[in-house]
Formats: structure tokens, sequence, C-alpha cells
């Protein structure tokens, strides 16, 4: 549910190189993909435009704009209404039932419960103890949805510390440099393969 500019520009497909495929018609297309620079801009774009939400760690997230907009195609992709039981890529809050991409999950991570962290309170507040509803899991709010769900691992945690608190650069901009460098060689490169990354609830 959260992605750093640094992945994103790492799934740019083709890295501007050529690529080609078949429409729907049969004829042949070329898809070039997009340069970093012109990921970079179309991204800075769909931020000003409001689509987009970036955190101060460089965390991309869909802006409530998007998610009001595309909320109907976002279901008719990621949802399957036939098994609502089984693990979906999109979940919904369990009070107001809007989509969740910030808030909070049930501990149990086959549970699809979610809760915006602003629903949390008066959600809690409405039921007799603090179980899931589903499964009955206690319900312990620190089991994230998001940025959190990678910023509160022992990991990143363990990498803040490493890079020391008053340093000139924070931990956060030394990874996006480290990563810039990557994408960076992998252009200078010519011919690397396309990355494929599966995230969870992140």
């Amino acid at each position: 549910m959260a992605i750093t500019s640094m992945k994103a520009l790492k799934l740019v497909k083709g890295g501007g190189r050529q690529s080609v495929g078949v429409d729907e018609e049969g004829s042949q297309t070329v898809d070039r993909g997009l340069t970093k620079d012109e990921a970079e801009r179309t991204l800075k774009a769909l931020e000003d435009e409001g689509w987009f939400e970036r955190s101060r760690e460089g965390y991309y997230t869909l802006y409530p704009r998007a998610l009001m907009e595309l909320r109907t195609w976002l279901v008719d992709t990621y949802y399957d209404a036939e098994d609502p039981e089984g693990w979906q890529p999109i979940k919904f809050c369990e009070a107001c039932k809007g989509i969740v991409t910030i808030g909070q999950r049930c501990t149990e991570r086959t549970c699809n419960v979610r809760l915006h962290d602003i629903c949390e309170t008066a959600y809690w507040n409405s039921r007799r103890n603090k179980k899931c509803p589903k499964c009955k899991t206690e319900w312990h709010g620190k089991s994230y949805v998001g940025q959190k769900a990678e910023t509160s691992t022992d990991d990143y945690l363990k990498g803040k510390r490493r890079s020391g608190v008053g340093g000139s650069r924070s931990q956060a901009n030394e990874e996006v440099e480290e990563e810039e460098e990557e994408v960076e060689e992998e252009g200078e490169g010519g011919g690397g393969d396309d990355v494929d990354e599966d995230d969870d609830d992140e």
C-alpha cells in the first residue's frame, strides 16, 4: 500500500528500452517504456495533481482523490467478490468500508480485517472487546498497513540507529542516494532485465 520513490523508479517498464508486443487486433506495437527522467517527472506530476502523496521518508501512497475517483476500477481489478473471505490485494476498513492504504491490520496475516487510523477509536468504543471481528485474534494495534508496515520493522529501525542521530544526512536520504546510483548503473548497462517486485501489505 506504499512504495518508495526509488522502488517505483525501478519498476519503470523497459527503462526507456524498446519492447515489442501485439495489440488486440494482432498488430505489432512498440512500447519504449519511460526513461528515469520521464518517470520522475510523471511521479511529480501525479503528486502535484493530487493522485499520489509522498511522505517525508519518500514513500508514495494513493491520495484520497485517487481512492475516490479510482475506487470502482480498483475494486473491479483487485477484489475477488466471489471469494470475499480469501486473501485480497486490497482491503476495506471494517468501520467505514473505505479502501485502507494507511492504518492497522489484524495480527493474523491471513485475515483481511483492516481499520483506518482515524476510524479506530470510534470502532473499538462501540465494541465489547478489542478482538478481531472475524478471526477473534486479540487486536494490539501494532500491526500496520502502508508505510508504517515497513518503517516500524526491526530491520528498518536498526538501519536508522546505525545511521546515528544528528548526522549530516538521514538514513532515508542515504538509502535514496544508494538506490539512485543503482538505477543509474542499471540504465548505463543498457540491457538489464526488468525488475519484478512482489510487495505484501506495504
